[in-house]
């Protein structure tokens, strides 16, 4: 275990601010750590408040005694922009894959497939009742919704062998998303919020397969084929963008250590 907190886990003690910008605008977002500790946040990581519901781009590992630092976000909320918001919080809640294949995008159009996946969700999981913001939070924390996913992710996790460090998502003979982590103590960290995000909004149950299976072997064949190219980060490490043979997706590596990979059929 690399000792990174969590968003949540950082959240909890105090230790991380997440915050609008002096002059606010929707694609960016103000955070630091104010602990010791290393600060890992995924992208696809619900945070509320503000001037409206937000996900960072692109993973972040903020080192401890960061100072203040701009990073890339989405709106994860259409119809609101409150004046005077300013801090956020964790909702203890990952994106749907839907919603974070749409975000992993990063093109001009991606915001408007982020909103239009959003949209789609809030028809496939059926809430008791619209959210008068469009907010996924909202859609998420239905209690229809919260009820069938508590379920459904419940039974995916209890399936998930000792020692797992990531996970393939697969409904309906369609890969959804493809996790990795480094460990899996950090992977614990995520694993009840990756497994509720997978099973929101799809079809049917969400279950695990072995990558013996012929679709997944050529899934990550698909992923060691992928063209990468190595970018800068707000926080430690690099952020490598894979994409290539039908996949897209990014891994963030800290001293040759691939902290975690998400990855997307495209």
């Amino acid at each position: 275990d690399p000792g990174y907190l969590s968003l949540d886990e950082a959240m909890r003690r105090g230790l991380l601010r997440v915050n609008e910008k002096p002059a606010a605008v929707v694609p960016g977002l103000e955070v630091e750590n104010v602990g010791d500790e290393p600060v890992l946040i995924l992208a696809g990581e619900i945070l509320v408040g503000g001037k409206q519901n937000r996900i960072l781009q692109s993973d972040l590992l903020l080192p401890g005694h960061s100072g203040r630092r701009d990073v890339s976000a989405f709106c994860v909320e259409h119809g609101r922009w409150t004046p005077g918001g300013k801090e956020f919080r964790a909702a203890g809640a990952m994106a749907p894959a839907t919603v974070r294949k749409s975000a992993a995008g990063k093109t001009a159009e991606a915001q408007s497939d982020v909103w239009s996946s959003i949209a789609t969700l809030g028809r496939a999981a059926s809430p008791s009742s619209a959210s008068p913001t469009q907010s996924l939070h909202d859609v998420l924390e239905d209690p229809k919704v919260a009820a069938e996913s508590k379920a459904r992710a419940g039974a995916l996790r209890g399936s998930l062998p000792p020692g797992t460090v990531g996970m393939i998502t697969v409904t309906n003979g369609t890969i959804y998303s493809f996790d990795l982590f480094s460990s899996t103590v950090l992977f614990g960290k995520y694993v009840e919020k990756l497994t509720r995000a997978a099973v929101t909004g799809a079809p049917e149950p969400v279950y695990y397969k072995e990558i013996t299976d012929p679709d997944i072997e050529g899934f990550l064949r698909a992923a060691r084929e992928a063209n990468a190219s190595y970018l800068g980060t707000a926080g430690l490490g690099t952020r490598v963008e894979l994409e290539g043979s039908g996949i897209h997706g990014e891994a963030l590596v800290v001293e040759r250590r691939i902290v975690h990979t998400a990855l997307f059929l495209w």
